[in-house]
């Protein structure tokens, strides 16, 4: 399999990236999330931030799912409606 549809099909989806990002973390921001992502779980509870950060992990969680399902649906849209588009990327 050829990896470069996969690369401009994400280079393309940045936008939407950024707006789902917005939307799904909308007061600590993706650097928040990604922070409490990188925090062991003990250290967050001794804090007093535990369940901010499962719930910062599960929407990191639920984002990821849902780019990684905007390019593999975008990709078999293309594949099955114009079956001739990754010619260019044949090697």
């Amino acid at each position: 399999m050829n990896l470069l549809p996969w690369i401009v099909l994400i280079a393309l989806n940045l936008p939407l990236f950024g707006l789902l990002s917005g939307i799904f973390f909308r007061q600590e921001g993706l650097a928040g999330a990604m922070r409490y992502w990188f925090m062991p779980d003990l250290v967050s509870l001794f804090r007093g931030e535990y369940i901010d950060d499962q719930w910062a992990e599960a929407k990191l969680l639920i984002y990821a799912i849902v780019c990684g399902l905007a390019i593999w649906s975008e990709l078999g849209f293309l594949e099955t409606h114009w079956p001739g588009v990754y010619a260019y990327f044949v090697e």
